[in-house]
């Protein structure tokens, strides 16, 4: 009886899923990173473009990544679907550095930071994210 009632869930799972379509929307941003207390430490730091998906058992998923040229700027784009053709992804940015906080010569562990990015999807537009500047939170 049991395994007939795990069967019954697993098909009616399998046909709320055939039912449901994902919303894929790509998105390119370009910008700079600037560390006013390294400039050096503007260089090759990460920028990765993710989807923020909101409920608790969801991680944000990665739609792209790149690195900086010696100058801290980038272009990151990627592609990101959530479930229901309604629900478009949440993009923003994350940028893993060690530029050194005001008042320190140097920063030993990496930090993160996150900026939230308009949803403009590609074809429409190019992101232009405003300057980040590396050395506070």
């Amino acid at each position: 009886m049991e395994q007939k009632g795990v069967l019954l869930i697993g098909l009616l799972i399998s046909i709320m899923a055939l039912g449901c379509e994902a919303s894929t929307k790509c998105v390119r941003a370009t910008g700079v990173v600037v560390c006013p207390t390294d400039s050096h430490m503007a260089a090759n730091v990460q920028v990765k473009l993710l989807d923020r998906d909101s409920l608790p058992w969801e991680t944000d998923d990665l739609m792209g990544s790149a690195v900086t040229d010696s100058t801290g700027h980038y272009v990151v784009e990627g592609c990101g679907d959530d479930m229901f053709s309604w629900n478009d992804p949440d993009p923003f940015i994350e940028v893993r550095h060690r530029c050194p906080e005001p008042g320190h010569s140097v920063s030993i562990p990496f930090r993160t930071k996150e900026i939230d990015i308009e949803h403009v999807y590609l074809p429409e537009s190019i992101i232009k994210v405003p300057t980040i500047r590396l050395d506070f939170h």
